[in-house]
C-alpha cells in the first residue's frame, strides 16, 4: 500500500490510508463534503455532522456539533451490537438539546 500511495502522490490527489485495513482513499485535492455543503447553502455551526473518513474533516470542524473521532464533540463506540440504534438514539438526544 506504501509504495501504491507514494506512486500516486506526485498527480496531486489527497490519499489516506486507513488504519488496520487495507485501503487507500483516494480524492482530488480541495474535494469534501464541507465544499459540497458550502455550494447548498450551508452556513458554519448550522448542522451537525457524522462520520467516519478522511473527507469528512473539513466539514466537521465547521459543524455545530461532530462525531468523529479526533475533531469529535463526542463519539459512539465501535463496538458492541446495535450500533445503528445508538447513532438514532445519539441523533434524537440532539435534536432536543441543540438548536442550530
Amino acid at each position: 500500500m506504501d509504495g501504491l500511495a507514494a506512486k500516486l502522490s506526485p498527480l496531486g490527489v489527497f490519499i489516506h490510508q486507513h488504519r488496520n485495513e487495507q485501503v487507500l482513499d483516494i480524492s482530488p485535492q480541495n474535494i469534501h463534503k464541507w465544499n459540497a455543503l458550502q455550494k447548498l447553502g450551508v452556513q458554519p455551526c448550522q448542522f451537525i455532522a457524522f462520520g467516519n473518513d478522511a473527507n469528512d474533516i473539513p466539514m466537521f470542524r465547521e459543524a455545530h456539533h461532530a462525531e468523529l473521532a479526533a475533531f469529535a464533540t463526542e463519539s459512539i463506540p465501535n463496538e458492541g451490537e446495535n450500533q445503528e440504534d445508538q447513532i438514532i438514539a445519539k441523533i434524537r438526544e440532539l435534536a432536543e438539546i441543540v438548536t442550530i
